[in-house]
């Protein structure tokens, strides 16, 4: 058995005092490292600020039904889905 618990409490303490100071940069590492993947995924580039503001929606229920059908559609061409939008939107 071990004889000698403050030796094993020194390592303890060695241990838990370097994981709080170590936990706000790796939180801060990996808050930076989802920030940059949500920015590539949205091609945003580095020199330019994320836009704050969601995207427009369309005012009427037959724009947004081809906007929800086309998003949703995975062999829609995007000429096609905006050219619905448009003439939806027209109406």
């Amino acid at each position: 058995m071990f004889n000698h618990p403050v030796i094993m409490m020194i390592p303890v303490l060695v241990f838990l005092a370097l994981a709080v100071w170590l936990m706000p940069k790796i939180f801060r590492f990996v808050k930076r490292g989802f920030q940059a993947l949500r920015d590539r995924m949205r091609a945003v580039k580095p020199d330019q600020p994320a836009s704050t503001n969601p995207p427009a929606l369309p005012s009427n229920a037959a724009a947004l039904t081809a906007l929800v059908n086309c998003h949703f559609a995975s062999f829609a061409d995007s000429n096609v889905c905006e050219r619905e939008i448009d003439a939806a939107d027209s109406r």
